[in-house]
């Protein structure tokens, strides 16, 4: 299935909400979320890439994801 850039950036956007929410909780102790611009960049990128590759190769064409 080919997922819209739309819904991508969604799922992009969840994805790393969540992954940030897991690292809180599990280092209460950090004070800041500081991560350089060019990592941040980076993690997007490839979330970006990894979502698209995962909806292309495990959802049947005929399913649509809604938001």
């Amino acid at each position: 299935m080919k997922i819209s850039k739309a819904d991508l950036h969604t799922l992009a956007e969840d994805a790393q909400v969540a992954f940030w929410e897991v690292l809180v909780k599990r280092y209460p102790e950090a004070k800041t979320g500081e991560l350089s611009i060019d990592r941040t960049i980076h993690l997007h990128m490839a979330a970006l890439e990894a979502i698209e590759e995962w909806v292309e190769q495990n959802v049947p064409p005929a399913t649509k994801w809604e938001a």
